[in-house]
Protein backbone atom coordinates (compact mmCIF):
# COMPACT_ATOMS: atom_id res chain seq x y z
CA UNK A 1 0.00 0.00 0.00
CA UNK A 2 2.04 2.85 1.03
CA UNK A 3 5.74 2.59 0.42
CA UNK A 4 7.78 2.48 3.44
CA UNK A 5 10.06 5.45 3.89
CA UNK A 6 13.68 4.51 3.46
CA UNK A 7 15.50 3.46 6.55
CA UNK A 8 17.76 6.21 7.87
CA UNK A 9 20.87 3.95 7.50
CA UNK A 10 19.98 3.36 3.83
CA UNK A 11 19.80 7.13 3.27
CA UNK A 12 23.16 7.50 4.94
CA UNK A 13 24.75 4.87 2.65
CA UNK A 14 23.46 6.65 -0.41
CA UNK A 15 25.04 9.92 0.82
CA UNK A 16 28.23 8.06 1.45
CA UNK A 17 28.03 6.59 -2.06
CA UNK A 18 27.57 10.06 -3.52
CA UNK A 19 30.45 11.30 -1.46
CA UNK A 20 32.61 8.39 -2.64
CA UNK A 21 31.62 9.05 -6.26
CA UNK A 22 32.25 12.76 -5.80
CA UNK A 23 35.62 12.02 -4.16
CA UNK A 24 36.54 9.71 -7.06
CA UNK A 25 35.55 12.40 -9.57
CA UNK A 26 37.50 15.07 -7.65
CA UNK A 27 40.49 12.77 -7.36
CA UNK A 28 40.39 12.09 -11.11
CA UNK A 29 40.08 15.82 -11.84
CA UNK A 30 42.95 16.65 -9.48
CA UNK A 31 45.13 13.96 -11.04
CA UNK A 32 44.35 15.39 -14.47
CA UNK A 33 45.24 18.92 -13.30
CA UNK A 34 48.41 17.54 -11.72
CA UNK A 35 49.34 15.90 -15.03
CA UNK A 36 48.70 19.20 -16.84
CA UNK A 37 50.83 21.11 -14.33
CA UNK A 38 53.54 18.45 -14.58
CA UNK A 39 53.51 18.71 -18.37
CA UNK A 40 53.70 22.51 -18.11
CA UNK A 41 56.59 22.25 -15.64
CA UNK A 42 58.38 19.77 -17.92
CA UNK A 43 57.92 22.16 -20.84
CA UNK A 44 59.23 25.10 -18.77
CA UNK A 45 62.16 23.03 -17.51
CA UNK A 46 62.99 22.03 -21.09
CA UNK A 47 62.75 25.67 -22.20
CA UNK A 48 64.97 26.87 -19.34
CA UNK A 49 67.49 24.08 -19.91
CA UNK A 50 67.65 24.92 -23.62
CA UNK A 51 67.86 28.63 -22.86
CA UNK A 52 70.55 28.06 -20.23
CA UNK A 53 72.55 25.82 -22.59
CA UNK A 54 72.29 28.50 -25.30
CA UNK A 55 73.38 31.26 -22.91
CA UNK A 56 76.25 29.14 -21.59
CA UNK A 57 77.37 28.40 -25.14
CA UNK A 58 77.21 32.11 -26.03
CA UNK A 59 79.12 33.03 -22.87
CA UNK A 60 81.71 30.33 -23.54
CA UNK A 61 82.10 31.55 -27.11
CA UNK A 62 82.40 35.17 -25.94
CA UNK A 63 85.01 34.27 -23.32
CA UNK A 64 86.94 32.13 -25.79
CA UNK A 65 87.01 35.00 -28.31
CA UNK A 66 87.87 37.54 -25.61
CA UNK A 67 90.76 35.50 -24.24
CA UNK A 68 91.97 34.66 -27.75
CA UNK A 69 92.00 38.40 -28.52
CA UNK A 70 93.76 39.17 -25.22
CA UNK A 71 96.32 36.44 -25.88
CA UNK A 72 97.04 37.84 -29.35
CA UNK A 73 97.32 41.35 -27.90
CA UNK A 74 99.75 40.09 -25.25
CA UNK A 75 101.77 38.24 -27.91
CA UNK A 76 101.95 41.43 -29.96
CA UNK A 77 103.02 43.40 -26.90
CA UNK A 78 105.66 40.79 -26.10
CA UNK A 79 106.93 40.84 -29.69
CA UNK A 80 107.17 44.65 -29.57
CA UNK A 81 108.99 44.47 -26.24
CA UNK A 82 111.42 41.90 -27.67
CA UNK A 83 112.09 44.14 -30.69
CA UNK A 84 112.60 47.14 -28.40
CA UNK A 85 114.93 45.08 -26.26
CA UNK A 86 116.94 43.95 -29.30
CA UNK A 87 117.10 47.56 -30.53
CA UNK A 88 118.19 48.78 -27.09
CA UNK A 89 120.81 46.01 -26.91
CA UNK A 90 122.10 47.01 -30.36
CA UNK A 91 122.25 50.67 -29.34
CA UNK A 92 124.01 49.71 -26.13
CA UNK A 93 126.62 47.68 -28.05
CA UNK A 94 127.15 50.63 -30.40
CA UNK A 95 127.54 52.95 -27.42
CA UNK A 96 130.02 50.58 -25.77
CA UNK A 97 131.96 50.32 -29.04
CA UNK A 98 131.97 54.14 -29.32
CA UNK A 99 133.12 54.40 -25.70
CA UNK A 100 135.96 51.97 -26.44
CA UNK A 101 136.95 54.01 -29.51
CA UNK A 102 136.89 57.26 -27.48
CA UNK A 103 138.87 55.59 -24.71
CA UNK A 104 141.49 54.43 -27.21
CA UNK A 105 141.61 57.89 -28.82
CA UNK A 106 141.94 59.45 -25.37
CA UNK A 107 144.80 57.07 -24.57
CA UNK A 108 146.54 57.98 -27.87
CA UNK A 109 146.02 61.70 -27.18
CA UNK A 110 147.27 61.30 -23.60
CA UNK A 111 150.37 59.49 -24.83
CA UNK A 112 150.90 62.17 -27.53
CA UNK A 113 150.42 64.88 -24.90
CA UNK A 114 152.92 63.20 -22.58
CA UNK A 115 155.39 62.82 -25.47
CA UNK A 116 154.91 66.47 -26.40
CA UNK A 117 155.37 67.48 -22.76
CA UNK A 118 158.61 65.46 -22.57
CA UNK A 119 159.84 67.00 -25.83
CA UNK A 120 159.00 70.47 -24.52
CA UNK A 121 160.84 69.69 -21.30
CA UNK A 122 163.79 68.44 -23.37
CA UNK A 123 163.70 71.58 -25.56
CA UNK A 124 163.41 73.81 -22.52
CA UNK A 125 166.36 72.03 -20.95
CA UNK A 126 168.32 72.35 -24.22
CA UNK A 127 167.46 76.04 -24.51
CA UNK A 128 168.42 76.62 -20.89
CA UNK A 129 171.64 74.76 -21.40
CA UNK A 130 172.47 76.87 -24.49
CA UNK A 131 171.60 80.06 -22.73
CA UNK A 132 173.72 79.04 -19.84
CA UNK A 133 176.86 78.78 -22.03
Amino acid sequence: MFAKPPHPSHHRNRSQDLSAAEAKRLRKELLHQLELHQAELDEQRQFFQTDLAKKLSEQESYLENYYRFELERMRDTLAEAQLSCKDYRRQLKQSLFKCQEVKEENLVLTMAHQKAAREMDTMAATIKAREGK
